[in-house]
């Protein structure tokens, strides 16, 4: 079975790069328009605070859409394969990646739900395997909560039936 991740998981990291760009744009704006203070940035020709903040705000604009570009392409990359004994995720952006985690090397699956993921109902998985592949090749993430927990049970299943098959 072939999957990919949600389509509000996208959103999600959309909210996440919103809220970032805010926090960092009210970091150069506040103390900018509080102080009033004669800013020098005779390198770029900037002389004063309004064009230091148009500048600013440009700049963050930038920054936001450039992410929002690179979020969407690795996002559109990303498939899940739930093969006979393994779980197969290709990612093609930015380059051509393939992580396998066999079934037999799965001890647990657990789901987790983000602050941001919970309103929009989705999670992700991770997988607890006896190998020392790291955190992030063992997540699944960007499902909607009823299919994860579907696949988490399914996932566990195989390992009880293996376990089972095994004794």
């Amino acid at each position: 079975m072939d999957f990919k991740p949600a389509k509000k998981q996208f959103y999600v990291w959309v909210i996440n790069i919103v809220i970032f760009g805010v926090v960092i744009f009210l970091a150069g704006f506040i103390p900018a328009t509080l102080g009033k203070q004669y800013i020098n940035l005779s390198a770029a020709g900037i002389k004063t605070v309004d064009n230091f903040m148009l500048f600013y705000l440009i700049i963050v604009a930038t920054v936001f859409s450039v992410l929002t570009a690179l979020i969407y392409l690795h996002y559109s990359s990303v498939n899940y394969s739930f093969l006979n004994d393994r779980v197969v995720t290709t990612m093609n952006f930015p380059a051509k990646k393939e992580k396998v985690i066999f079934y037999k090397d799965i001890i647990d699956v657990e789901e987790h739900q983000g602050l941001l993921e919970k309103p929009f109902g989705l999670m992700h998985l991770v997988m607890k395997t006896k190998s020392k592949q790291s955190f992030l090749d063992k997540l699944l993430w960007g499902w909607d909560t009823l299919p994860g927990i579907i696949i988490k049970e399914g996932i566990l299943k195989e390992l009880t039936s293996r376990v089972v098959k095994s004794s």
